[in-house]
């Protein structure tokens, strides 16, 4: 007696080293992913990358996106794999690449500036140790010796005072555009929701992001980029008595301690209103203008805090984040509160 012959998703099921029965096996046969263990694994990985909460929103998607598009083009080749794995890399690490790379350029910058204080410090000593030989030598009176001596000192003290506070700006300072970096943000923040708890207030917290910024700097080049992002921090700047941050990138950070919601909101739109309103323009490196009138905008999310809430400082900051996401994904160039994020 002839048997049937298997059908190719049998023969593929059989093959493969996950579950017959499982439903996504099956959905990955009639998708033509091959039985090979290392893509149905990454497949499988790529496929539940939405529930890790480490991840950015626009890391999911992107990642996710690699999973698309490998079935879409049912390319699962050495060369396609070694591909998506290279895109996974740098979609995971990026941020922190990121990151890495402003902090190597603050220190450097730092490091300049501390060199320059210290060789002009590096004179002033050698002025304090001139008055105190001229003074020696020629024999003053000891009293006004000490005196004079003391008031040296003390001159030189506090121009390293100075010093110290100017270098403890620098290490909060964004180079660029000279707002607070994300270093002085995560120290401001976590001192913010303390007092908060103490006073039995709340904090609010608003995420910026430039929208199509690659874009903007694909077109114009990064100098103009640079333009745009030292224009919007101007901009955050007119917004009145609140903490403003280049949180990284083309993202800014806007703390806001005491407010609730809608007066978080209504800073968020009044910000939004003044950078679409903005016409950008573009001068040479000599100061001469080369276009004008070119719009920008932004997306913003608006998160609260409060001690009743229980969340960290992390979580605050994700709760934005996921708003700041929700502002994009629903048409950019808007406001979107905790609600509509959730």
């Amino acid at each position: 007696m002839l048997e049937a012959a298997p059908t190719v998703g049998a023969m593929t099921r059989d093959a493969c080293v996950f579950s017959c029965t499982d439903r996504l096996c099956e959905a990955m046969d009639r998708a033509g992913v091959p039985p090979d263990p290392v893509w149905r694994s990454l497949i499988l990985y790529l496929r539940s990358v939405g529930d890790l909460d480490y991840l950015s929103p626009q890391q999911r998607r992107d990642l996710q996106g690699l999973l698309l598009a490998a079935i879409h083009d049912r390319d699962f080749s050495a060369h396609r794999l070694d591909e998506t794995l290279r895109r996974h890399e740098q979609i995971f690490t990026a941020p922190y690449r990121e990151r890495l790379e402003q902090a190597v350029q603050e220190s450097a910058r730092m490091l300049r500036e501390f060199l320059a204080m210290m060789a002009c410090r590096r004179g002033d000593v050698q002025g304090l140790g001139e008055r105190v030989v001229s003074a020696v030598a020629v024999e003053q009176d000891p009293v006004r010796l000490v005196a004079g001596m003391r008031q040296a000192f003390a001159e030189v003290v506090a121009i390293m005072d100075q010093d110290l506070a100017k270098l403890t700006r620098l290490s909060q300072t964004d180079a660029l555009t000279g707002l607070h970096n994300r270093r002085a943000f995560d120290d401001f923040l976590a001192r913010a929701m303390t007092a908060a708890t103490q006073n039995n207030s709340s904090v609010a917290l608003l995420f910026l992001d430039i929208d199509h910024f690659k874009g903007f700097n694909d077109r114009f080049g990064h100098r103009v980029g640079d333009q745009a992002l030292v224009t919007v921090a101007k901009i955050m700047r007119q917004g009145g008595e609140a903490f403003y941050a280049r949180y990284g990138g083309e993202e800014f950070a806007v703390v806001l301690p005491g407010a609730g919601l809608a007066a978080a909101l209504e800073h968020a739109e009044a910000l939004r209103r003044r950078i679409a309103g903005y016409e950008l323009v573009i001068r040479d490196s000599r100061g001469a203008i080369v276009q004008k009138g070119i719009a920008i905008t932004a997306s913003i999310g608006v998160a609260t805090w409060s001690a009743a809430t229980g969340l960290e400082a992390g979580e605050l900051v994700e709760a934005a984040d996921r708003a700041l996401y929700a502002a994009k994904a629903g048409g950019r160039n808007r406001v979107v509160g905790p609600d509509a994020a959730s």
